[in-house]
């Protein structure tokens, strides 16, 4: 509130605006100890005495949060398709998977300019994998059988 009586913001001008202005402030222009969590605080505040304070201005002012952006896709984002085709393999890793891991993970080496740690940690990921089978899978056994016998 010092800021706004300071700036002469009215509590009526307070918006995600002003709230930003505030966060540059407080950055630049004061030692306060982590101008984040402030800033981060201070919407909800708001908020809270905009629903409980009958004269207070009822102005909702948006959520800050500072976490950083994720880092995988939600399971929404994908297509139905690709969701069906997931959902039917039973999310299993398979050997597919394993080679897709194995020759994305050479594309990063020889393409990417990835530091060492970022690198590390996806082959960190593609180690979870399990080995690719050496020998065929009995439904592929069956298939050379089959045709083996016909000939």
């Amino acid at each position: 509130m010092n800021y706004c009586a300071g700036k002469a913001v009215t509590p009526d001008e307070v918006d995600d605006t002003v709230v930003h202005q505030f966060h540059v402030w407080l950055e630049e222009s004061t030692l306060y100890p982590r101008p984040k969590d402030m800033v981060r605080r201070t919407p909800c505040l708001w908020n809270e005495a905009s629903e409980r304070i009958g004269c207070w201005p009822k102005a909702e002012l948006t959520i800050i949060s500072f976490k950083a952006p994720q880092r995988r896709l939600r399971w929404v984002a994908f297509t139905e398709s690709f969701r069906a085709d997931a959902e039917q393999s039973g999310r299993q890793p398979n050997a597919f998977a394993t080679g897709l891991a194995q020759t994305l993970l050479q594309v990063a080496r020889h393409h990417l300019p990835l530091a060492d740690d970022a690198f590390s940690q996806l082959k960190r990921i593609a180690a979870k994998l399990p080995p690719i089978p050496l020998e065929l899978t009995p439904k592929n056994k069956a298939s050379c059988v089959s045709s083996s016998q016909t000939r």
